[in-house]
């Protein structure tokens, strides 16, 4: 499924990260392989807007 820039309505494009892998975890949870995911960047080549999602939503329900 295509991600869709919120700014101007093109298509993004899934990116890396230099320092990649920038992982995000719960505030409540302690960190570690089962509670923490990936961030997946996207980047608009339209407007250049970068917008961020968690790789593994799972881990956030």
């Amino acid at each position: 499924m295509d991600k869709i820039c919120s700014k101007c309505e093109s298509v993004m494009i899934e990116s890396k990260l230099d320092s990649d892998p920038i992982r995000v975890y719960k505030a409540d949870v302690q960190p570690n392989a089962t509670t923490m995911s990936n961030i997946a960047p996207y980047v608009c080549s339209s407007c250049g807007f970068i917008d961020l999602y968690v790789a593994d939503v799972e881990k956030f329900r």
